[in-house]
Parts: C-alpha cells; sequence; structure tokens
C-alpha cells in the first residue's frame, strides 16, 4: 500500500475506532441502567438522590479513572517498573528528569478518558512488566466494582447510592476498556494484552521501543541512541503509530547530531502523518516540528503554524518554551525570545526526558549566541546612525 494511501484510510480507521468504542459504552451503559434498575435495593438507594446529587457524577467519574489509570502505575511498578506519568481528565501527575512528581494541567480531548505511562527496568525482562502495566487497570476497575458493591451493601443511604453510582461508571471502564478494540490511535487494553499474549513482532518491536525509551530516560541524549536499534524499527511498515514514534526517533537524533539533511527529510515525513498520531501526545510532535523549522531552517510562518497547531496535549514546558522563543527571535522580539529562554532553563529538568533535557540545554546555548548576534548587529547599526542624525 502506498503513502498516499495509507493517509486516506488511517482517518477513517480511527473515526472508525471511536465511533465503535462509544458504541460499545452506550451498549454496556444501556444493559447497566436496563438490567442494574431491576436488581434488588438498587431502585431504593438511588430513590435517596436529588437533583444536587447530580453534581457528584463528574467526582464519581473521575475517581473511577484514577482507580483504573492508577492500577496501571501499581501493575507495572509491581514488575520492576518506574512511575511517568499519570493523567486523570484535567490532572496530571508526572516525574521529571529531576527524579521530581510534578502535578500540571492538561485540557485535551485525546486525554480525557485517562492515560498512565511508566518506564521500564532495562535491567528485568520487558515482556513481564508490560503485562503487568496492561493488565492493572481493568483489574483495578474489577476491584472497584467489587469494593463499591460492598459498600452499597452495608449502606442503604446516600453513601450506598453513590457507592453504586461509582461501581457502575468503574464496571463501564471496564467493558469498554476490556474489548480489544482501537480507537483515535491508541490500542484499548484487551488489544494489548491480545497482542503481548501472541507474542511475535509485535512484542519485538514493544521492546525496542522500551530499550530506546529507557536509553533516553537514563540520560542519554539523542545523539547517542541506539542507531542500528532506530533503523530496525523505521522498517515498521504495518502499525502507524509506531512508524511515527520510530520517525521520531530518528529525527531527533540526526538533528542533535548535526545531520540536518536526514533530520529535514525525517521532519517532512512527520509533518504529513502527524494528524494519524494521537490528540494529546500529538502536540508533542508538532512542538518539535515547530522549533526546528525556526531554529534550523529559520522559517517563521511554518514554526508559527506548529506552535499554533502544539496548544494542550502533553508537551514539555522546556520545548514549549524554546518554540515560542524561536517565533519571538524570528520576529525581531529579542526580549521576549530572551525571557521565553530563561524560562526553558528554568523548567528544563522538570521534563520527562533526561537525554531530550540534555538536547534542549544545548539548543538553548545556541539560542542565545543567536539573540548575542542579533544584538551586536543593533549596536553595531545604532553607532553607525548616530553621527548622522547628530549631523542633521
Amino acid at each position: 500500500m502506498s503513502e498516499a494511501s495509507r493517509k486516506k484510510v488511517q482517518p477513517w480507521k480511527a473515526l472508525l475506532g471511536i465511533l465503535l468504542l462509544a458504541g460499545a459504552g452506550a451498549f454496556v451503559g444501556y444493559l447497566l441502567a436496563r438490567f442494574g434498575l431491576a436488581l434488588p435495593g438498587v431502585h431504593t438507594r438511588l430513590s435517596n438522590l436529588g437533583r444536587w446529587d447530580l453534581l457528584a457524577l463528574p467526582v464519581l467519574y473521575l475517581s473511577a479513572i484514577a482507580v483504573h489509570e492508577g492500577g496501571h502505575v501499581l501493575g507495572g511498578i509491581s514488575r520492576g517498573m518506574r512511575f511517568l506519568l499519570l493523567i486523570v481528565g484535567p490532572f496530571k501527575l508526572s516525574r521529571s528528569a529531576d527524579n521530581r512528581v510534578h502535578f500540571g494541567w492538561v485540557f485535551n480531548l485525546g486525554t480525557l478518558g485517562g492515560v498512565a505511562a511508566c518506564s521500564p527496568d532495562m535491567q528485568r525482562p520487558l515482556l513481564p512488566q508490560m503485562q503487568g502495566l496492561v493488565v492493572g487497570g481493568p483489574l483495578a476497575s474489577v476491584l472497584l466494582v467489587l469494593l463499591g458493591l460492598a459498600i452499597a451493601g452495608f449502606d442503604d443511604g446516600r453513601l450506598g447510592a453513590y457507592a453504586l453510582i461509582l461501581a457502575a461508571i468503574s464496571l463501564l471502564i471496564f467493558g469498554v476498556t476490556a474489548l480489544p478494540m482501537r480507537a483515535g490511535g491508541f490500542m484499548s487494553d484487551g488489544m494489548q494484552w491480545l497482542e503481548l499474549r501472541r507474542g511475535g513482532v509485535a512484542v519485538q518491536q514493544r521492546s525496542l521501543f522500551a530499550t530506546l525509551m529507557g536509553q533516553s530516560l537514563s540520560g542519554m541524549r539523542p545523539a547517542e541512541l541506539d542507531r542500528e536499534l532506530i533503523e530496525r524499527l523505521l522498517a515498521v511498515d504495518d502499525e502507524m503509530i509506531r512508524r511515527i514514534a520510530a520517525r521520531w526517533y530518528a529525527f531527533v537524533q540526526s538533528w542533535d547530531a548535526g545531520d540536518l539533511t536526514r533530520a529535514e527529510s525525517h521532519a517532512e515525513w512527520i509533518s504529513e502523518h502527524v494528524d494519524d498520531y494521537p490528540d494529546g501526545f500529538r502536540q508533542g510532535l508538532t512542538i518539535e516540528l515547530a522549533t526546528f523549522a525556526g531554529l534550523v531552517k529559520n522559517d517563521l510562518s511554518t514554526c508559527r503554524s506548529w506552535l499554533q497547531r502544539s496548544r494542550g496535549g502533553v508537551v514539555d514546558v522546556s520545548r514549549r518554551a524554546l518554540a515560542e522563543a524561536s517565533v519571538a527571535l524570528l520576529e525581531g522580539r529579542t526580549l521576549d525570545a530572551s525571557q521565553r529562554l530563561d524560562v526553558a532553563q528554568r523548567k528544563l529538568g522538570s521534563g520527562l526526558d533526561s537525554g531530550l533535557c540534555k538536547f534542549t540545554e544545548t539548543q538553548i546555548a545556541q539560542m542565545r549566541s543567536k539573540l548575542g548576534e542579533v544584538s551586536q548587529s543593533s549596536l553595531t547599526s545604532a553607532t553607525v546612525t548616530f553621527p548622522t542624525a547628530a549631523r542633521l
């Protein structure tokens, strides 16, 4: 299949996946409402609730999401992984390169359902770690269902009603995530579990990506990443998300190594396929395209366009500030550029990726050098024109 054909088919696949996921959720919700209300004691407990209790629904929903995503994290940690990222609705917890846990906000529909990520322990077998990470979420949802039902069994008042609703939401989350399907570029827990159980090429690819991620998180800058491993991943031709991820590693490695021709080739490929990457994480790609257009190509319009598309999502604060500094410098706003570079420097340790932080630090120094050249040029021009103005 040609690249053009893939480009046409992929958005329809993503849309179909989202519709299937929504349909599955609606069907499971219908079953819960249709048959759940007929269960003994359910109607009695729910009758205790009034209009103001509707305000508790978002809290109960986010609680169920938090337990599910927290289960993923605990499942990974139980197998030796290290906590990296947890998103529940608009709330984000992340472990930065300086080994601190930071709280932040994410306003993006692509991550509204929750996200969990852990980094692998490269000294241990990867498959058990990935299995623990995947199965932890559904298992936590099931345990929450049982806990909610137990509380509802002992309390027939408002607390029991809340517990019953929480159990229903958690059961809905379990039912939807356990279905083996794809939606919006993401694979459901059920699909990931089947892939891990089948083994083969897909698991090998996951292991290669985990190895690269482990190298980068441990502080290996992009230019130092395993080139042979990246070339193996570039040969992937079936899973679009993995193809894009492989290109991203090749892109930043070439960029950091100074092979700008190769980096530009990868950047152009990514720009053509970036919409096939899940929203919420796509912004991490577009911010790099913006920075590359500004720092390397001095292309203001392209830099500004990619920066505009990078709003929201999971983006390293220092990388965003660097891209903003690029736009400011190209627009001649040297003071704003300097201020954004100060932000990039100050937030350097808050990024998730230690290796990428080292790359960012180098780029901050390069841009400060550019700022110095611009300032010197402006000073020279002012010195030349001032006497002429004085004679007038």
